[in-house]
């Protein structure tokens, strides 16, 4: 409990902070800070998971969140490209924020004091970290080709560090095979990144409610309505069909409704997306997915 204060405590004078910079136009802390989850923080924790992971005991809620993540992508590519026929710097945006949910901010403090286990959560989000490393630069790449600029499918998954970190992790993995002692020997090191992501998480999201108007567009409804339909209703038909219980069942209901991750505003800048639609939707869903996901969460 102690260890969960701790990370509520840093979270809320993170945000602080971050609201604080932004309204005060200063963004460079932001933007440092955006750098480092992209090249370290989430490189590391694709590399771990990876070289760590052994996924047997909890495959079908491995193979939901695989699933559901991947299969929205395309998706959301027909909806923004083909169907709403937005710019490609535009509609790449929305894509990431429609198919890349904050799957470990707001549902691990969730699970833990509602459910007393947040596995779900640490599940999803690496599960989520290892389709984003190859699903995010081939969207790019395809988004940037679709609107006749200089978009290398190839050459956007070469300059995307989450994927190199993947490249790199899983062929360390069947070369050496399983590294039992790997976890114990990182421990610290992920300890810190777990804090660090947190902090800058924090600090990066609420910068988004200093962007100026929030009055949402039709590209930002277009963004809560994606995943306020699509996600509940592929997670409710997984659990009404497979033998998903306990802890595992009411961890994919939290999931269901979680709002854009702040990492998919990232990725969005590493790629020269535009990014306010985007925005906009993470500020008008995150206080209603802690309401619902707090309800459901008691419900278990």
């Amino acid at each position: 409990m102690q260890a969960q204060a701790i990370s509520i405590s840093i979270a809320l004078a993170s945000a602080a902070v971050g609201y604080a910079l932004v309204a005060r136009g200063i963004r460079w802390p932001v933007d440092a800070l955006s750098k480092i989850l992209l090249w370290f923080s989430i490189p590391y924790t694709v590399i771990y998971s990876v070289l760590t992971s052994d996924l047997a005991s909890v495959a079908l809620t491995a193979c939901v969140a695989a699933a559901a993540i991947g299969s929205a992508f395309p998706l959301a590519y027909a909806v923004f490209i083909k169907l709403m026929h937005l710019d490609p710097r535009t509609a790449g945006s929305a894509i990431l924020a429609s198919a890349l949910g904050n799957t470990a901010f707001l549902p691990i403090p969730l699970m833990v004091f509602a459910l007393g286990d947040a596995s779900p959560a640490g599940i999803y989000s690496s599960v989520q970290s290892l389709v984003a490393a190859v699903a995010v630069p081939v969207t790019a790449g395809y988004v940037l080709r679709s609107g006749g600029e200089n978009g290398s499918v190839l050459a956007s998954i070469m300059r995307f560090p989450p994927a190199l970190a993947l490249i790199a992790s899983t062929i360390a993995r069947l070369v050496s095979g399983p590294l039992p002692w790997l976890p114990k020997a990182l421990a610290p090191l992920t300890a810190a990144n777990s804090y660090l992501m947190l902090l800058s998480m924090a600090v990066v999201g609420a910068s988004f409610y200093g962007i100026g108007s929030l009055r949402p567009s039709r590209t930002a409804l277009a963004i809560m309505a994606f995943r306020a339909v699509y996600f509940p209703v592929i997670h409710a038909t997984a659990l009404a069909t497979l033998p998903i219980s306990g802890v595992w069942f009411w961890g994919l209901v939290i999931e269901s409704i979680t709002p854009p991750a702040t990492m998919s505003i990232i990725y969005s800048w590493h790629y020269g997306f535009h990014t306010n639609d985007a925005a906009v939707a993470i500020v008008y869903l995150t206080p209603a997915t802690i309401a619902l996901a707090t309800i459901a969460a008691f419900l278990a």
